[in-house]
């Protein structure tokens, strides 16, 4: 159809290299409808899926959409009351879970094709109309009845998510069980669980409109949960579907650094409601902006400084990645959190400045004109006509009242009720206002007002406890081989600090001592101290296990390997008893640039005694030589290097 007339007779010429640089770009940027992920296991042994070893720009570009939709959540819904946490929360359920299914799928069987791209525009769909729904996502509030409408909405999109990666997961299927009939079962499974799942979502549609919403939401909480875990316990038992060989470390860690970036932008749009102006910033304000900096740099360092590399275990990365949930529920109540009560700090010392400067007017006696004056020009130095311009009103027209009355300046201004209530009743909008400038829900009671400071309070220090335990169970999780004192001193600290931080949350039972506390500007130093010395503990373990070890045993470093001793897949080791030790030993691991360690075999001639490898490692070979002299797997007690990786 698209070829030249009489193309089919003449004869096939060997094409120069002009034409095959041409025929490699076109066949490079040519597009497959629909490819399968068998192709990326040519040539290799085929142990699980695992389509490529990086994450793929249209992953990094589905990411996005995530962090959008959380950026946009975060926006509309400031949490003030244990309602707008519960809808944080379970907002926060609805996009992991959806994402976390999606990216499970990815990792192993995902292959760049027209297909492929298809499923990720509607699933860019999905996710666009998520944000819509999120904007007023209220399961617990009162009038969540009459928003029905977007919880239908919510359900339905969940519903086809579900569906559409059950098609997905069944196109797979066709094509890999043709040479892995064994693997029917789990696929089964996995899209029965899906459908399953999309037709409860699906279902609930219809319930909303008739039943109350919060009490409904409970099956999406059941749902979401089962799901999750259904599909990583089939990967668990079959392990061609495990996550071994993936990248999903990667893109969790990505994740992690997105929610991380994410208290960036909070942290940017802190500063410009602490600094609206040109007006100088207090040192406390400077100290709060610092410390969250700090944090945000601490909370990186306690995941990545311990990111797992290499392969530690099939079935522990599995639900290492699941309970990636937590960390991030926890990072980003943390990140939230500390953006909050810089805010809180700083509007609750505006708000006091005022009060007592209202206060010292009325013990002064000053004359109406000064009184008013001096109040006015604190108003216009926190820049309330600009951002509560109702309440500016309200306190102008309470000024005029004030310089309109006879009992001043003749009679003791104190003394009068009328002057009194006047001044309770500025005192009370110019806190309303500041708590609008500032984001904070105004037209509060007195017992609201410092309920809300209470609340996020609550929130902020469970989600550092949650961050420390999480961490303290990854830490566990990796540490696959070898614990020794240092490894315990590192887990017992994060427990520590765990426990010290829901502790400190108690604090809000004590009314004097909590209310003091967040009108000072610690309140985000004490987390970065926490944070600080987990780090701290981290390295210096780390520093005296390796010194220690250094002191009982030579590790010289294969030749060309230098100094570089980034990870754990980087260097290869070979180590020997030092002189002192006296002994022909047994070490817990060497480790292999590339590949995942797996136990030396050796024939020692001799005596054997054993010791510790770093924390960190994984293998266990041995070590032996001629007459009991140390040999490396070298005959007759001369030095060699044998690796097997099978």
């Amino acid at each position: 159809m698209f070829g030249i007339r009489g193309s089919e007779n003449r004869p096939i010429e060997t094409a120069d290299e002009k034409q095959q640089l041409l025929y490699k770009d076109r066949n490079r940027e040519s597009l497959p409808w629909l490819a399968s992920p068998m192709q990326a296991l040519r040539g290799k042994e085929f142990k699980s899926f695992h389509v490529r070893h990086e994450a793929s720009l249209i992953e990094l570009f589905f990411d996005l959409f995530f962090v959008a939709n959380l950026a946009t959540f975060t926006a509309n819904h400031e949490i003030t009351n244990s309602h707008t946490i519960t809808a944080y929360m379970g907002f926060f359920g609805i996009l992991w879970s959806t994402w976390f299914q999606i990216t499970i799928f990815d990792v192993r069987f995902a292959i760049d094709s027209v297909y492929e791209r298809f499923c990720k525009l509607f699933q860019f769909m999905v996710f666009v109309l998520f944000a819509a729904v999120g904007t007023s996502f209220a399961p617990k509030d009162k009038d969540a009845s009459k928003n029905y409408r977007i919880y239908q909405t919510l359900a339905v999109l969940l519903a086809v998510s579900r569906w559409l990666l059950a098609i997905q997961y069944g196109v797979v299927a066709c094509f890999v069980v043709r040479k892995h009939k064994k693997l029917l079962l789990p696929f089964v499974l996995i899209i029965a669980m899906l459908v399953v799942s999309g037709t409860i979502f699906f279902l609930m549609e219809f319930g909303f409109q008739k039943m109350n919403i919060n009490k409904l939401a409970i099956a999406w909480w059941i749902t979401l949960p089962l799901e999750a875990i259904g599909v990583v316990t089939v990967s668990s038992f079959w392990r061609m579907l495990s996550f071994k060989d993936t990248h999903l470390n990667e893109r969790l860690s990505l994740l992690t650094l997105i929610i991380i970036g994410e208290g960036v932008i909070g942290v940017s749009k802190t500063v410009g409601k602490l600094w609206p102006s040109s007006t100088a910033p207090d040192a406390g304000a400077i100290v709060a902006i610092l410390s969250i900096v700090i944090l945000l740099v601490l909370l990186w360092g306690a995941y990545f400084d311990n990111h797992p590399h290499g392969h530690y275990g099939t079935i522990r990365q599995q639900w290492w990645a699941l309970l990636h949930f937590f960390l991030h529920l926890g990072y980003v109540g943390v990140v939230e959190g500390s953006n909050q009560m810089a805010i809180f700090f700083s509007s609750l010392k505006d708000y006091l400045s005022f009060d007592d400067l209202v206060v010292s007017a009325c013990a002064n006696n000053l004359p109406n004109d000064e009184y008013v004056s001096g109040l006015n020009a604190t108003l216009q130095y926190l820049k309330v006509k600009k951002y509560a311009p109702l309440e500016y009103e309200g306190v102008q027209y309470i000024f005029e009242e004030l310089l309109n009355l006879s009992v001043w300046p003749d009679q003791d201004m104190c003394a009068s009720s009328y002057v009194e209530e006047y001044r309770y009743n500025v005192s009370i909008l110019t806190r309303d206002a500041i708590m609008a400038k500032f984001g904070i829900e105004p037209n509060l009671a007195k017992d609201q007002f410092y309920h809300t400071f209470r609340v996020t309070y609550i929130y902020y220090w469970s989600s550092l406890a949650l961050s420390l335990f999480t961490l303290l169970i990854f830490l566990w999780f990796v540490r696959r081989h070898h614990w020794d004192r240092f490894e315990w001193i590192r887990i017992s600290w994060r427990l520590a600090m765990a426990i010290v931080a829901l502790v400190i949350m108690l604090i809000n039972f004590q009314e004097t001592v909590f209310t003091k506390y967040i009108q000072s500007p610690v309140v985000v130093t004490t987390v970065v101290i926490l944070m600080g010395l987990t780090l701290i503990v981290d390295r210096t373990c780390r520093y005296f296990g390796v010194a220690r070890f250094k002191r009982h045993y030579h590790i010289p470093v294969e030749s060309g390997d230098g100094d570089h001793h980034h990870s754990n897949d980087h260097v290869a080791q070979e180590m020997q008893p030092s002189k002192n030790q006296g002994v022909v030993a047994d070490v817990q691991s060497v480790q292999s640039p590339s590949l995942t360690p797996q136990p030396q075999m050796y024939n020692p001639v001799g005596g054997n005694a054993y010791f510790s490898a770093p924390y960190g490692s994984a293998g266990t070979p041995e070590y032996g030589g001629a007459g009991g002299a140390p040999g490396y797997g070298g005959g007759a007690g001369a030095p060699g290097y044998i690796y097997n990786p099978a």
